[in-house]
């Protein structure tokens, strides 16, 4: 289970209010922590130097597939979170039972569409940025 935790903005599901803080809980299917490194390396002839400037960790995951009411959760999510705006998630946590809560942003992507799988079930995949 993961819980991820925004402000409404776009594409309100019924009953939802604009500016309201929300928290769902989705089981992921995947989950892939990427451990990016922002380095400058300098070589010369007999040495090497490297400076670590920043490490910048990601998590890619994918939903396993849902319904339409948890689609449609997540899509708000998604939509409501897509310019930036900061999130709270727990990547192995529920509402109930918090494990570990980080502050992020979602990757920018230009569309999000879910991957429709048999009839009736929809999986989303997103990447986050811990801040």
């Amino acid at each position: 289970m993961a819980t991820f935790q925004y402000t409404a903005k776009r594409g309100l599901i019924f009953g939802h209010v604009v500016g309201t803080v929300y928290t769902i809980e989705i089981d992921l299917e995947a989950h892939s922590p990427i451990d990016s490194l922002d380095i400058n390396q300098q070589f010369t002839y007999n040495d090497s130097e490297t400076i670590l400037n920043a490490v910048n960790t990601e998590h890619q995951i994918t939903t396993i597939p849902m319904g339409q009411t948890k689609m449609l959760e997540f899509r708000e999510f998604l939509l409501s979170s897509s310019s930036g705006e900061s999130i709270s998630f727990d990547l192995l946590g529920s509402i109930a039972s918090p494990n570990n809560v980080l502050t992020g942003v979602l990757v920018a992507k230009k569309s999000y569409e879910p991957s429709r799988v048999g009839n009736m079930y929809y999986s989303f995949s997103a990447r986050i940025r811990e801040q």
